[in-house]
């Protein structure tokens, strides 16, 4: 079914449209020229142009256009816009837009200072995307002719030339969106320019994401970029708009909470980390395939264990380690109710690993790798409506699982295992489940572990 965008929605988004004004290119290195060039294309419109962090609070801006680039180079460079992410986070949460270019995911470290990443500067860009984003290189750029916006997007992707550093293989999902579609795909239809709308409950923001510009001259520049602004104005759109202050805001006040406001911020923070989490691990109960994956990363990672995607890389799923531990984990799913993991079913798994462990691994490590799988099964129905867990196996099926090492867990049975350690979050326990997860041969048990 087309999702492009109907006569009944394009006239609900102009009733709804909401003035904009203020507009910032922030971490921009434009010419004088440009600068005067876009102005002059944004006549009616307060248009800013600052390399670094304004000294006015995000919030008093309507859409910011953001080059990550300049903060994607250096440790410093990425604490700078790490320490916006709360003001990023009140922008969107003021229903307003974000469009950033898209760059590679860095991530840098100082032995003082820790860890950071040129993503983390909102919740959905470090935990939903960066984590998806795959590097590549290419000049290919196509509107996507099924997004429903389409007609708002398709000229930038047509009239001028770009070029994606970065693809999104898989697309994500997110509890606090209530939109993602993709605007334009490259040669191989993988997705390489894509919108993401805040749910209204989470402020109704919306960040769109693009491929690097690649045109020379400042003509091209200059009119790129007003029609990414005159684009971006047509999408705007508010039922309930945020209420602005007519005054702006100065960044000082930032240093002036409200009785308490530091710890209810902390309290929220704290909420929203649980809340994301409850998210990922209701997703072990209906993806299936590689989107599988990460939430199932999601529940090793707080069992305790030091977890790699390495799927991607065309190597086992997983890869799990912790002091006088590692393993390797491989995740499968069906959706009909007929299939059984039969001897064939089996080897073709164990196959898998082994497969894996010959190519990655030395003959010494190889020892010492415990072989472990998830499967999701009868993704389509309600987990109180599938078959039991021991009936989809066979006798023989579960003979060559044992025989290859095979720890195996329903993806079901991590979200047990994850709804146990949200009510008993202890070294103890997770000392217990790991214990159990290691030395199984075959289908775990939960009931051993009293769940």
């Amino acid at each position: 079914m087309s999702k492009r965008m109907s006569e009944r929605d394009r006239r609900n988004l102009e009733e709804e449209k909401v003035e904009i004004k203020r507009i910032l290119f922030l971490g921009f290195s434009f010419t004088k020229e440009v600068m005067d060039g876009i102005k002059n294309g944004l006549k009616d419109k307060d248009t800013f142009f600052v390399e670094e962090f304004p000294s006015n609070v995000l919030y008093d801006y309507d859409i910011i256009i953001l080059n990550l680039d300049r903060y994607s180079s250096s440790f410093y460079s990425i604490s700078k816009i790490v320490g916006k992410k709360q003001e990023i986070e009140t922008f969107l949460r003021g229903g307003k837009i974000l469009a950033c270019h898209l760059v590679e995911p860095k991530e840098l470290s100082l032995p003082s200072l820790g860890t950071v990443n040129n993503y983390d500067w909102s919740d959905i860009t470090n935990y939903y995307i960066r984590g998806k984003l795959h590097n590549g290189l290419g000049e290919v750029v196509v509107a996507n002719r099924e997004s429903k916006f389409n007609e708002i997007f398709s000229d930038i992707f047509n009239n001028f030339k770009l070029k994606w550093r970065v693809d999104m293989p898989q697309m994500f999902s997110a509890y606090m969106t209530e939109t993602i579609d993709v605007l334009a795909i490259n040669n191989v239809n993988i997705a390489i320019a894509f919108f993401a709308e805040f749910k209204k409950s989470h402020g109704g923001g919306r960040i769109i994401f693009l491929p690097s510009l690649d045109e020379p001259s400042n003509e091209k520049i200059k009119g790129f970029y007003v029609s990414l602004v005159n684009s971006l104005l047509k999408l705007s759109k508010s039922k309930a708009p945020a209420q602005v202050s007519p005054t702006s805001i100065p960044a000082w006040i930032n240093d002036y909470p409200c009785y308490k406001e530091n710890e209810l911020d902390e309290q929220i923070s704290t909420l929203e980390r649980i809340k994301q989490g409850h998210f990922e691990a209701r997703r072990l109960l209906y993806e299936k395939d590689s989107f599988l994956i990460e939430p199932i990363n999601f529940v090793f990672k707080k069992l305790g264990y030091e977890t790699e995607i390495k799927e991607k890389l065309g190597r086992e799923d997983i890869m799990l380690k912790r002091e006088g531990f590692r393993g390797i984990v491989e995740v499968t799913s069906f959706e009909s109710e007929k299939v059984k993991v039969d001897k064939t079913f089996a080897g073709d798994l164990g196959g898998q690993l082994t497969a894996h462990l010959r190519l990655g691994y030395t003959e010494e490590e190889r020892e010492q790798i415990k072989l472990m799988a998830v499967i999701n099964y009868e993704t389509g129905k309600s987990p109180s409506e599938r078959r039991e867990w021991k009936t989809i196996f066979t006798d023989l099926g579960l003979e060559v699982l044992e025989s290859f090492g095979i720890s195996v867990l329903s993806s079901r049975e991590l979200f047990q295992i994850y709804n146990s350690l949200v009510k008993n979050d202890t070294e103890e326990f997770k000392t217990k489940v790991r214990e159990k997860i290691e030395t199984t041969n075959g289908l775990l048990d939960l009931r051993e572990l009293g769940l």
